[in-house]
């Protein structure tokens, strides 16, 4: 019976409080939007233009200092961050699910040991690789838009493989989702997914939406549902495919001009902009976007050409560590129903990256990392309502 009587006011107390915080957020009048999204700053290295930034599982992110030859490893749980230095080139870092870090040094790809900061090479056949990702059997792919075609590296047996796209395909951009990889195939203005199990080459064609403009997919991300977004450069929009219906639709302010990189977060799609110095979001449960259009896919089979590959030398990183110092971010505004950008004054944002709470960009003008945090916005909505 004791037990009894201090559950029971306890939960008495607790409905108490529960029923009066709805009934504060019914008659509470409710703002047009979401509150805006809180903006900070720190400092990257001087004239390093990070333009790449990629989130691990672990939520670090790896940012490629490409000037200085350096890979900034953050932790946004600490602000703590490392630096690895006393690399030849350094482009498209990230942790692969080896658990070792690579990235492209120009004609070869870099693996470092994160535990020895031992650095090993793999010489490449040329001098313009772009993108890198991982595939589900742990190889790495590299995308070659100069050279036009793909390449696949086993580092479990040395295997490197050359893997051509149909019509001279050529990207600049792979990402790795659900057991496939994505690409965006310039100069056939088509969006495609390669299956590594099966070399399957499925693809959009994306012509008959943009003209006379000309598609440019670049930078991938995922929604919950399915659905894959792209920065398209050359249409100055971003785009959406719903996979199962294979539809195809174009979404952005009217402000935008060259979206560069996108990231998925909190229910908003968000990319960077360099040209007009801006980064934003597109909100798909409010945009209208352009009429859609159904594209039927069009699947072929690559066919690799294997060798098998002699790594190069190996040597050890350098090192240094220290902890990030944030500021507030002065943004200005710029909305319309298809979409909000945030202009920094004399930025230049380009690479994008979504953590739990945080978007994260990186502005190459001013050597930046800046934070946009969405904890607020994620979760009082939902009390509000």
């Amino acid at each position: 019976m004791k037990i009894y009587r201090l559950i029971v006011p306890s939960l008495a107390g607790l409905l108490f409080a529960l029923s009066t915080l709805v009934a504060f957020a019914r008659t509470t009048p409710q703002p047009a939007s979401p509150p805006p999204a809180k903006t900070s700053e720190t400092n990257l290295l001087p004239g390093g233009f990070a333009e790449q930034i990629h989130a691990d599982a672990s939520g670090k992110l790896w940012i490629t200092e490409v000037a200085s030859d350096t890979i900034r490893e953050f932790d946004p749980a600490t602000n703590v961050f490392t630096l690895y230095t006393g690399l030849t080139s350094t482009w498209e870092a990230q942790v692969g699910p080896d658990g070792y870090l690579w990235w492209i040094d120009q004609s070869a790809l870099g693996r470092m040991n994160l535990s020895t900061r031992l650095v090993t090479m793999y010489p490449l056949s040329d001098t313009f690789a772009n993108a890198l990702a991982f595939d589900s059997l742990n190889r790495v792919w590299v995308a070659d838009f100069i050279s036009i075609g793909l390449y696949r590296l086993n580092p479990s047996t040395n295997q490197l493989c050359d893997v051509d796209l149909p019509n001279n395909g050529a990207s600049q951009t792979l990402v790795a989702h659900a057991g496939a990889l994505w690409l965006g195939d310039v100069p056939n203005q088509r969006l495609g997914t390669i299956n590594p199990a099966t070399n399957d080459f499925t693809y959009w064609s994306l012509t008959a939406l943009v003209s006379p403009t000309f598609a440019e997919p670049r930078s991938f991300t995922f929604a919950p549902n399915g659905d894959v977004w792209w920065a398209d450069r050359g249409a100055g929009k971003l785009g959406r495919l719903e996979v199962g219906a294979n539809r195809v639709r174009y979404y952005g302010p009217s402000s935008a001009s060259t979206p560069r990189q996108v990231a998925y977060q909190g229910g908003r799609v968000w990319f960077t902009d360099p040209i007009t110095n801006s980064f934003g979001f597109v909100d798909p449960s409010v945009a209208v976007g352009e009429p859609s259009v159904v594209v039927t896919p069009v699947t072929a089979t690559l066919a690799p050409a294997c060798a098998t590959l002699t790594p190069g030398g190996s040597f050890t990183a350098g090192i240094s560590t220290g902890v990030a110092a944030f500021s507030a971010l002065a943004t200005s505004t710029n909305a319309d129903p298809e979409g909000t950008l945030y202009h920094v004054a004399g930025g230049e944002p380009w690479g994008m990256a979504a953590t739990s709470f945080d978007v994260w960009t990186t502005d190459t003008a001013r050597d930046k990392l800046i934070r946009v945090d969405n904890a607020l916005r994620l979760y009082l909505p939902s009390i509000r309502r």
